[in-house]
């Protein structure tokens, strides 16, 4: 155990790229759906919302999978994969859930929030990329204002659809302006190689740092471009994803 984080069962070995879920949080906002469960156990289409996720992951060739629990543990108890705890959800951020998985951060690794509702291409398209780091980059400007969203500038112009682009991530930023937003990240990191070990690097340092535990993905993400020259590439989709956040976002949702 570290501070609270605990691991609760032995790695696999790694045979293709894995992929770890973040899924610590109960989401407060869900009110009653998640008093006695977490929030990615809620059901959404007549199933839990991770169930999706874990079915295109698979799907995709993605065999080795763990999960990062928190609120509710025992009731996140998929077969085959994983699992890894973060007992301190409730004062922590999203690093140190990720740092609670970080034995399972090796070779070609996709990380993805829990609370994702995804098309299965989007997966593919990521897992497709041959860039040592990659994040899902929503360009449809469907912001919604109500909640905090992970806004992100790019180092050039969004392409249009069907153009290629070779821009990558300048920052990710709740509070970007108007004129610096290119999209919203998605919640989706897809890492290779020198990528991956770049990663491990940065979660290092920022744990290391002063309430670096309370830190999240995206204080990550602008370390590694911003501290550590790294290039994030970004895969480009408009809509086809949503993170469940609130009644509103449950009733809306019509994905297949």
């Amino acid at each position: 155990m570290l501070n609270g984080l605990t691991e609760t069962a032995p790695l696999r070995s790694v045979r293709g790229p894995s992929a770890i879920i973040l899924a610590a949080s109960r989401g407060a906002a869900l009110g009653p759906l998640t008093e006695s469960r977490p929030k990615c156990m809620v059901h959404v289409g007549g199933e839990p919302i991770i169930n999706k996720l874990l079915q295109h992951l698979r799907t995709e060739g993605v065999r080795d999978l763990s999960i990062v629990r928190g609120w509710a543990k025992d009731k996140l108890v998929p077969p085959g994969v994983t699992l890894f705890d973060n007992d301190r959800w409730d004062s922590t951020g999203e690093l140190a859930s990720l740092h609670a998985a970080r034995e399972a951060i090796r070779g070609d690794v996709l990380i993805a929030y829990g609370d994702l509702l995804v098309k299965r291409y989007i997966v593919h398209d990521l897992l497709s990329s041959a860039a040592p780091l990659t994040i899902v980059v929503d360009v449809s400007r469907q912001f919604r204002s109500a909640q905090e969203v992970d806004l992100v500038e790019l180092s050039g112009r969004v392409p249009a659809p069907f153009e290629d682009s070779a821009c990558t991530l300048r920052r990710v930023a709740s509070d970007l302006p108007e004129s610096k937003a290119d999209g919203e990240w998605a919640g989706l990191l897809f890492t290779r190689g020198a990528g991956t070990e770049m990663m491990r690097a940065a979660l290092a340092e920022l744990m290391a740092k002063p309430g670096g535990e309370r830190l999240s993905m995206g204080d990550l993400l602008n370390h590694m471009v911003e501290r550590m020259g790294a290039e994030i590439h970004v895969v480009f989709v408009r809509g086809d994803w949503i993170d469940i956040d609130t009644f509103a976002d449950i009733a809306s949702e019509r994905m297949e």
